[in-house]
């Protein structure tokens, strides 16, 4: 089955672990490291992503066991200089806050870090609030997170075959990360600063030994912290998917890295799966649909739209670049695939009071992108349509950046940042079923379609 799917979606490896009660851990393995690396087998190294997170948050659990950190206590009474200065909220953010993502940060910054909502107040997914934490571990166990980790997790959980730094003597084993089109990409290096939230170097073997610990013994970290949508909340570094099957989940996204684990806490039960391919995240959602039983919404956050706004990056004003190649190969990408919304895409209307050309450029937070940092890589055109409405007259993501959730991003950030509460596109083609998929009700209209998305004013 492994084989097939990786054939199917244009990915080059996978390892995939399964628990299943009484019948015990079964490792799979199918297709290549990449470069002549040979075959995936079951010690084969992949880059955990944001699997590393669960993982960081059972380190700080031992240290809440211990008496050395408390889940509620302010984290900026455990430094000696405030992490967020210019914003006093900031003061009160807590481990608690962190490992539920309810800190108020963004995922990562894009710029000077900021707080989008006051902490304790919503869920965002951020990254950055591991960071935070990841310094406080650090200073209350005076060395590297990745030298605590090792002893407080990694070992007591045989995980010998895992490291929170750059395996340099097992470089060779290392599954290489590729890129949309099969192309290998530069080995991926987690920055130190980062290794809490997805400095992990791990094995499929390992990784299903520490799920085992976590579903018999780690119970505590599945209880609901803070609420998503309907069908989804947060634990303490852990995902939940609420309903008389819980689930538990996190997901993997770094660049030529999508991986996903989920277990039924109630069963025992449970799969992780690692690929080295961006298309990956077919291969592990076929995966899991296959052999876990019921509906599982973790595996389609990108089309649920409580998700994407908590979700959503701040845009940039892309009008101080309307007539670089960048924006303008951008706008004529949206004009050829449909994703506008009537009229032409003229630079000069974005000109004009009412308008707005709004991005995602690369970051240095997105790590190795062989792109400059402040590169376009998508951008929306909206044109105002009354109080608190507009209209989107292009659309466009870069051809190697597509399938990372990125257009859908943008849309709700625009909204968020411009106090949007209804946001309509009149297209065709591809770019229908995309708006219907991010939450955007869809009416046919003699060739076209009317695409709107009604948001709430919270």
């Amino acid at each position: 089955m492994v084989a097939a799917l990786l054939d199917e979606h244009g990915t080059p490896g996978a390892a995939v672990g399964t628990i299943d009660g009484a019948d015990g851990d079964r490792i799979v393995t199918a297709g290549s490291r990449g470069r002549d690396r040979g075959p995936v087998e079951g010690d084969t190294m992949f880059a955990a992503a944001s699997l590393t997170k669960p993982v960081f948050a059972t380190g700080v659990m031992a240290l809440v066991d211990a008496g050395a950190l408390e889940l509620d206590r302010a984290l900026s009474t455990y430094l000696p200089e405030p992490y967020l200065a210019d914003d006093e909220r900031a003061a009160s953010i807590t481990a608690r806050m962190v490992l539920s993502h309810t800190t108020g940060f963004p995922n990562w910054r894009e710029g000077p870090l900021y707080l989008r909502w006051s902490p304790g107040t919503r869920w965002g997914y951020s990254g950055e609030g591991f960071s935070y934490l990841q310094q406080v571990v650090e200073r209350l166990t005076d060395g590297p997170v990745a030298h605590y980790l090792r002893d407080a997790v990694l070992r007591p959980l045989g995980m010998a075959e895992s490291t929170f730094e750059w395996p340099e003597a097992d470089e060779p084993r290392l599954a290489i990360g590729h890129d949309r089109d099969g192309a290998a990409r530069s080995p991926f290096r987690p920055s130190p600063r980062k290794a809490a939230a997805g400095g992990l170097f791990t094995t499929a073997p390992d990784y299903l030994r520490f799920l085992h610990y976590c579903l018999v013994q780690e119970q505590r970290m599945f209880e609901q912290q803070a609420r998503i949508d309907e069908q989804l909340a947060w634990g303490l570094g852990w995902g939940i998917e609420v309903g008389a099957d819980k689930a538990v989940w996190q997901w993997g996204n770094d660049p030529g890295y999508k991986n996903f684990v989920i277990g039924l806490p109630a069963e025992e039960r449970g799969i992780v799966v690692f690929t080295n391919g961006d298309r990956g995240a077919n291969v592990y959602g076929e995966v899991v649909r296959r052999l876990l039983r019921g509906n599982h919404p973790s595996l389609v956050t990108r089309h649920r739209p409580s998700w994407l706004r908590a979700m959503a990056r701040r845009p940039v004003d892309l009008l101080p670049q309307l007539e670089s190649p960048g924006v303008q190969s951008l706008l004529e990408e949206a004009a050829e695939h449909g994703a506008t919304g009537g009229g032409d895409n003229a630079a000069a209307q974005y000109r004009l009071p009412g308008s707005w050309l709004l991005g995602v450029v690369t970051q240095g937070s997105f790590g190795e992108t062989g792109l400059p940092v402040g590169t376009p890589i998508a951008c929306v055109g909206l044109e105002s349509n009354g109080e608190h409405e507009a209209a989107v007259r292009a659309l466009a993501v870069h051809h190697g950046w597509r399938g990372q959730g990125i257009g859908a991003s943008l849309i709700y950030g625009a909204c968020q940042q411009l106090g949007l509460h209804a946001l309509e596109a009149e297209t065709e083609g591809d770019a229908v079923e995309f708006f219907r998929a991010i939450g955007f009700d869809v009416e046919s209209r003699a060739g076209r379609s009317r695409c709107r998305l009604e948001l709430s004013e919270g």
